[in-house]
């Protein structure tokens, strides 16, 4: 079976986005995750989630209405109805 220029192309490109897709989760993950350790006091477990990473993770800021609880809960309600 012979691959075309234009099918390798398309395939690799698709596995870039989803790669990046993946990447990106990651990061948001780790944003919310030191959002949590510092809105629940967890100073130093955030200083060194942060210096591991190397990310600069604190340029970024968590929108007003996501938190990693709110996030937990829901898929909690989902997983109980699904199952």
């Amino acid at each position: 079976m012979e691959l075309s220029y234009q099918t390798l192309k398309f395939t690799h490109q698709a596995r870039e986005a989803c790669e990046m897709r993946t990447e990106a989760r990651r990061k948001n993950l780790l944003i919310l995750i030191l959002h949590y350790l510092t809105q629940e006091g967890y100073i130093d477990a955030a200083n060194a989630l942060e210096q591991e990473t190397k990310l600069g993770l604190r340029r970024f800021e968590v929108c007003d209405n996501i938190d990693l609880e709110t996030i937990l809960m829901e898929y909690e309600s989902y997983y109980f109805v699904k199952f």
